[in-house]
């Protein structure tokens, strides 16, 4: 059933994987290997999912029905799940959980946050009206976004202030797709049109690489984080 759609994003938390995609498709596993379907509560393309204060939240795309984008929550390890009105006005893309707070970004630079995934508010900020905003993580005490046309930003006050990233120059056509955080790195990934390369940011070691099929341009951010 899920090789039928896109499958866009996954994440773990207390014991299960989950997997979220196109037209609702949600799916948890314990092992990796042997998955489970479950009733997401939308129809709508899910993009990306996390886990943190004992719920899993995923988010997607806008429906133009309520005017809302779709949000699904679970408290029970992913076995059930509600959708909430979000009132969130724009596809969300990507969806993190740090320092107490859920914060998830979407089109035209807009951030929402909640404190249990339910209820959200928009976070005003510089971004907003601006460039997609792609993908976040949180680690090291701050939030990270990325984006369209290279946008790289960190907020170490939950999104109140932002700081805008000035990688290398080379960069800044980049489509940054995505942005995770472990072993006290960011690592951030996309697309560089200029190059046809694909694009790998590190805040912490440079290294060069080429696949079989994709030349990778690496950048060190290590003076920018």
């Amino acid at each position: 059933e899920a090789g039928e759609f896109n499958l866009n994003g996954v994440t773990f938390g207390n014991g299960t994987f989950v997997v979220v995609g196109d037209n609702g498709v949600l799916l948890t596993s314990s092992n990796g290997t042997s998955w489970d379907s479950r009733t997401s509560g939308t129809s709508m393309n899910l993009n990306g999912v996390t886990f943190g204060n004992e719920t899993f939240v995923a988010v997607g795309a806008l429906d133009y029905y309520t005017y809302s984008a779709a949000v699904v929550t679970s408290q029970d390890g992913g076995a059930s799940w509600s959708e909430v009105l979000s009132y969130a006005y724009f596809t969300l893309n990507d969806v993190a959980f740090g320092n107490g707070n859920f914060m998830a970004v979407g089109e035209m630079g807009n951030i929402y946050t909640s404190s249990d995934g339910s209820y959200w508010s928009h976070l005003d900020s510089d971004l907003s009206g601006q460039e997609n905003l792609n993908g976040v993580s949180y680690g090291g005490g701050r939030f990270v976004v990325v984006g369209d046309s290279g946008v790289l930003t960190t907020s170490s006050d939950g999104g109140a202030i932002w700081e805008r990233n000035q990688q290398d120059p080379e960069v800044t056509s980049s489509g940054l797709n995505g942005v995770s955080y472990g072993g006290g790195s960011f690592v951030a990934v996309g697309y560089d049109m200029d190059s046809i390369e694909g694009v790998i940011l590190t805040s912490s070691n440079a290294v060069s690489s080429t696949n079989e099929s994709t030349q990778l341009a690496l950048y060190n951010l290590d003076d920018d984080f």
